[in-house]
């Protein structure tokens, strides 16, 4: 279910909500703040754009530009909503400038007071901040180099709180107490130090607050706030989630408040001070009750082509609504009642028709796939999909989904019964699922934290192994009974058990393969090999596959030996996947960093059996069917491709690239014909698969898919396949049969060369030229005035009527165009 789904009308007419517009750029300005106004009537945004915009709160439609001169960094209404505030700074960020507004005004130009102070020459957004004073007539002000206090009215300074010198740096933070007397700010250290100041006494104020400072894990601004009546102050924690503080006491109020897969990117409190809403770095949204840290609601999701990190939120007074900013410049407002997003900047999504082998969720790339045993479905898993998807390979519908937020890593048991999966995000975990029911098997394998590089089950379905994005390495034994977990302790990079389930090889970052048991996890013998994307085990358990940037190394891990090697064409993170067999792989291949395909090759003779090149995207994923008839290719994406195994023809094509496929054919005799025939540009399936004959409208929506296919192949390349495989329309069917069924002495006989076109009833014998094959007595007077027409004409004149094949009659008046070549083996139908 879509979370767009909202009340906002989508017509042409009705123009969406929070519109930016008047400026050069197309694209909507950068929005640094929002915040609702204290009555919840608006919304303000402050943006790059030097712009103040107030929205109205219920329809998002705008009431008001302000100009603030500068970009517009950070906003905030005072407690009776009067007045409005922003801070921005100049271009070269030297001076920081703050605007006060009276909003209450009825004038279309507002009266504004204008302040400025010194800045360090930094554009950092959490270094500036506006807060207005409980009873309105202060406005404290924080640049990166100091924090003041001056009046609302007259804009007069009334004190200097800090000034900051040397490597002191000052945290997003900055708040007074429900009386006004204290004024909270922090600097930035190993910690986070929370100041308090005194403003009758104008001096500071000893407190014991500080926070975890988790500067490395951050995407964007450390969020930090204080509660509207300063009792509280919000802040991120290093292991994820957020914690609040009670400003009074110093301690932390709960253990770290996580409902997220990633950090924590905004907070904000809502006006009663009784919620604290935090977003993600991962676009979701969660609302907790202070006093209890327990979740209200949440984790709130937008559709998934919102995927971006939430840079700032407010609550609306009534506690009804949540508006937040993402940061692809999209403004959204959630309901809370209905938890559904009930306004936004960007055009509701609908969910369309299923696309076969097509993952529709925003920025997702096939991470995993799995044949089960039967053949014919397949379980995939995407990063940023919150879907498990299992297709039919037959049809390429998807059957099934199995929900997991986030996206994820999976991996499926020989036997078929049991999917273990990883989420790809920072905060995940690992569990294991009944791969039929779906049902989860409690506790998971891994808890909160694990960040999954990639999972593999031994053959006997009783072992995990977990390779976490940190390149620590884990087995997970008796995982349905008493489990036992063991790590690994070296960096690694992939890792692959033995076909007999007693040894499991893995590749450190140093390229050194080391093969363990099992069971003790003991080292057994170590190989000297090279920094290493994938690892597999052959079939025969006796040889090791080895894959790096530039080539494929197969090592007998008995000797020690390496027994084989294949080099790679340019491909990054090249995947690769070995038959069932044994007796061929298939591996990524390409002549550039944009040029993408794949390969067969013999891992016996070394030989490449097949080749594809110009594929659309890169692929990300590589697996065979048990019975290696079918290879199953993932790409970036989220598009998955079907293809046979023995030739690399694509058995089921992705809608999104279909159009732009050529087939080529290895014949250069064949390539010359369409040449000169003016139907280079034109595949075997095109061409063999036209229909006798087809009305005048069939005819113009073949042209204007043709012209769109052209289009499409001259931006987007074609895939050849050099297979040398032939085309399956129907003339290139009835051609190879018959003459295959003729000697060669009988089929370079003239006289058998003029029978094949009369058996299509396509057309005559003669240089290409168009001719029209019409039914009725239209036709027939067309014919008559197309043949006085051209009599004249020393060009190929037509044959006679008697060796002309008429179309089968379908509706008087239409007609039929076709060309035909002087050779027999090849004829092509043309449509007018």
């Amino acid at each position: 279910m879509s979370g767009l789904e909202s009340s906002q009308e989508n017509s042409d007419k009705d123009p969406l909500p929070f519109r930016f517009d008047g400026g050069d750029d197309p694209e909507p300005p950068v929005i640094g703040c929002i915040e609702y106004s204290p009555d919840g009537q608006s919304i303000a945004t402050g943006a790059r754009d030097s712009t103040v915009r107030l929205w109205d709160a219920k329809t998002g439609l705008q009431t008001r530009k302000l100009l603030a001169g500068h970009p517009v960094l950070w906003l905030s209404f005072s407690h009776s909503g009067r007045k409005l505030a922003a801070i921005s700074s100049d271009s070269d960020a030297k001076r920081a400038h703050v605007v006060i507004w009276d909003v209450e005004q009825d004038k279309t130009e507002l009266c504004k007071l204008e302040t400025s102070y010194e800045s360090d020459g930094t554009l950092v957004e959490g270094e500036y901040r506006v807060v207005f004073s409980p009873d309105d007539n202060l406005v404290a002000v924080m640049t990166p180099l100091c924090v003041v206090v001056q009046g609302a009215t007259l804009g007069t300074l009334v004190v200097d709180v800090v000034k900051i010198s040397g490597d002191d740096r000052l945290a997003s933070l900055l708040g007074f107490s429900s009386d006004g007397r204290r004024l909270f700010y922090a600097y930035l250290k190993d910690k986070v130090e929370v100041r308090s100041f005194d403003m009758e006494l104008r001096q500071q104020l000893s407190i014991n607050l500080s926070l975890p400072y988790p500067s490395l894990s951050f995407l964007y601004r450390l969020p930090y706030t204080c509660s509207p009546d300063g009792r509280t102050i919000a802040g991120p924690t290093p292991q994820g989630g957020f914690q609040v503080h009670d400003t009074e006491t110093g301690e932390a109020m709960q253990a770290a408040l996580r409902g997220h897969l990633e950090n924590t990117s905004s907070i904000c409190f809502s006006q009663d001070g009784e919620w604290v809403v935090d977003g993600s770095e991962a676009g979701t949204i969660c609302i907790w009750d202070v006093s209890t840290g327990k979740k209200v609601m949440g984790p709130l999701k937008a559709s998934h082509r919102s995927r971006q990190a939430v840079t700032a939120i407010t609550c609306s007074p009534s506690k009804e609504r949540v508006a937040c900013i993402t940061a692809n410049r999209e403004v959204h407002v959630w309901d809370l009642h209905t938890q559904k997003i009930t306004l936004s900047s960007v055009p509701m999504e609908k969910d369309g028709p299923l696309t076969p082998l097509r993952i529709s969720s925003y920025s997702a790339s096939v991470s995993d796939m799995h044949v089960f045993p039967d053949g014919r479905h397949l379980v995939s898993s995407a990063l940023n999909d919150d879907q498990i998807r299992i297709w039919d390979l037959q049809t390429g519908n998807q059957v099934r989904e199995l929900s997991f937020p986030g996206g994820c890593h999976v991996a499926l048991s020989v036997d078929g019964s049991l999917l273990a999966v990883g989420s790809t995000k920072p905060f995940g975990c690992v569990i294991l699922l009944d791969a039929h029911s779906g049902q989860e098997y409690t506790p998971p394998l891994m808890g909160a934290g694990s960040q999954t590089e990639k999972l593999a089950f031994s053959p006997d379905s009783s072992a995990v192994a977990v390779l976490l994005g940190d390149m620590t390495l884990w087995l997970v034994h008796d995982v349905l009974g008493d489990r036992k977990t063991s790590k690994i302790e070296d960096s690694v990079m992939d890792v692959a058990f033995s076909p007999d389930g007693t040894h499991f090889a893995h590749v450190s970052l140093t390229g050194m393969i080391t093969l363990c048991n099992v069971g003790t996890t003991e080292v057994i013998t170590r190989l000297p090999g090279e920094l290493a994307h994938n690892l597999a085990f052959l079939p025969d358990g006796k040889t090791l596959l080895q894959t790096n940037q530039n080539k494929v190394l197969f090592w007998d891990v008995t000797t020690g030996q390496k027994v084989f090697q294949h080099m790679l064409s340019f491909q990054p993170r090249a995947r690769i996947a070995a038959s069932p067999d044994g007796k061929a792989f298939v591996c990524g291949r390409g002549t550039s960093a944009d040029e993408y395909g794949l390969e067969m090759v013999d891992v016996v003779k070394g030989k490449q059996l097949w080749s594809i090149t110009n594929l659309i995207r890169n692929h990300t994923a590589i697996a065979f069917s048990p019975t290696g008839d079918k290879v199953v290719v993932g790409f970036i994406g989220g598009t998955l491709q079907v293809f046979e195994a023995s030739t690399g023809r694509r058995l089921i094509p992705s809608v999104d690239d279909r159009s732009s496929i050529e087939l080529e054919m290895t014949s250069v005799q064949k390539r010359s014909q369409r040449v000169r025939s003016g139907l280079a540009d034109w595949d075997d399936d095109s061409i063999m698969n036209m229909p006798a004959t087809s009305s005048r409208a069939a005819r113009r929506d073949m042209q204007g898919l043709n012209r769109g296919i052209n289009d499409q192949q001259m931006h987007r390349g074609t895939q050849k396949i050099t297979d040398g495989g032939r085309g399956s329309g129907l003339i290139a069917r009835l051609s190879s049969r018959i003459s295959n069924s003729l000697s060669p002495g009988q089929a370079a006989e003239p006289r058998n060369q003029r029978r094949l076109p009369h058996i299509f009833q396509l057309v005559g014998l003669g240089r290409a030229k168009n001719r029209v094959l019409t039914a009725g007595e239209q036709g027939n007077r067309y014919r008559e005035d197309r043949r006085v027409q051209h009599e004249d004409d020393s060009f190929s004149p037509s044959p006679p009527e008697s060796d002309r094949a008429h179309s089968p009659i379908t509706r008087t008046g239409e007609s039929e165009s076709s060309m035909s070549s002087s050779n027999w083996f090849t004829d092509y139908v043309c449509y007018c």
